[in-house]
């Protein structure tokens, strides 16, 4: 159980029983789970479905969903988040790329990482509000496995942007099959679920964590865990637009 405990332990806050580490031994940390990372993600979605329908039955959908966005929050402690915040102060805010990863360091949030936070939830939240239909709890379950999924290739493309911090190590451990299998078939599941045209959420996924990963490379060399944590949000709230474009447009059953 030691790949799963690692996976759920590194992106929430929940916990499975376990012995504690031998005395010693390294700590498990997020490549030893990182096969798991998509499914923990489809986990959090299963549970964020759960919530919404329970939610819904007395709410109106913008309650609902930001009570759904709000418990989500809570449930990984505001690490995905963070990164974004971290991530947009960083890069947009710095003059190169040493300064840029020492503004990333600071606890400190500034203008552009309140900004990131407030868009990239202010896009969640109205994509989400505006779904409805027995589509919605499927596009609620989906994109928190299609995002996490996309971590494994985020991370076997694109180097460590600075040596020993969170992202180290996940380059070589996410160019490894198993990783990159288990990942593509929890994605590939979560986006069938949803009929389909569905399967495509996984390319769309996918496609904004390379994005990303893309824009931390030309501007601080490479990815970092707080990169990392930004790809999440930022391939979660692109599969509830996009989901929700293919659901106006009558390209999903169930609408």
């Amino acid at each position: 159980m030691s790949g799963p405990r690692a996976a759920l332990h590194f992106l929430t806050l929940l916990r499975l029983p376990g012995p504690p580490s031998s005395r010693g031994q390294a700590p498990l940390g997020p490549t030893h789970g990182l096969a798991w990372f998509a499914a923990v993600g489809w986990l959090l979605g299963l549970l964020l479905a759960a919530l919404d329908w329970l939610l819904r039955r007395g709410l109106p959908p913008g309650v609902a969903t930001a009570l759904d966005l709000a418990a989500m929050a809570v449930v990984v402690g505001g690490l995905h988040w963070d990164g974004l915040a971290d991530s947009a102060d960083g890069i947009l805010g710095g003059r190169d790329a040493g300064q840029r990863l020492a503004i990333m360091r600071d606890e400190r949030v500034g203008t552009f990482g309140v900004l990131a936070v407030a868009l990239v939830l202010l896009t969640q939240w109205s994509a989400l509000a505006s779904a409805g239909g027995a589509m919605r709890p499927w596009l609620l379950a989906a994109a928190p496995a299609v995002a996490r999924a996309a971590l494994v290739p985020l991370a076997a493309v694109y180097p460590n942007a600075r040596p020993g911090g969170l992202a180290s190590g996940l380059r070589d451990a996410a160019r490894r099959p198993a990783p990159l299998i288990a990942s593509g078939i929890v994605g590939l599941a979560a986006g069938s679920a949803v009929g389909p045209v569905g399967l495509a959420l996984l390319p769309v996924g996918v496609l904004t964590a390379l994005a990303t990963g893309a824009w931390a490379e030309r501007a601080i060399g490479g990815i970092t865990g707080d990169v990392l944590g930004a790809s999440v949000e930022l391939g979660q709230a692109a599969v509830w637009v996009v989901g929700l474009w293919w659901l106006r447009a009558g390209w999903l059953h169930g609408w």
